[in-house]
């Protein structure tokens, strides 16, 4: 089993906070774009073992289909984390830290 990175598809925004934390793979993608780049983007993260999948909501939208199909196939990773909208920061951020180990439910984390 792979799951050696992590990889998000987010806002620019959202990119250079991520960006600044480290994570090398991140696509720039909003609801504008073509649904096939952000497509074509998540199958070869899957292909590659990505570990660890951050997307905003947008992106999650847009994956809707591949999501689901992943789930109903019983497949576990990448583990999939959705960045809430605005006002759930601190929310998002515990999320990202428990997707990667940083702190466990128990530690007072999400």
């Amino acid at each position: 089993m792979g799951g050696g990175f992590i990889c998000a598809a987010v806002s620019e925004d959202e990119a250079l906070g991520l960006a600044l934390a480290g994570v090398r793979e991140i696509l720039i993608w909003g609801p504008g774009e073509s649904i096939s780049k952000l497509q074509e983007w998540y199958k070869e993260m899957v292909d590659r073992d990505s570990g660890v999948m951050i997307l905003s909501i947008e992106c999650t939208q847009g994956l809707h289909e591949e999501l689901f199909r992943k789930r109903s196939d019983g497949r576990f990773l990448p583990i999939t984390v959705t960045l809430p909208g605005e006002g759930e920061d601190k929310r998002a951020s515990d999320l990202i830290k428990r997707a990667i180990g940083m702190v466990s439910k128990d530690d007072g984390g999400v």
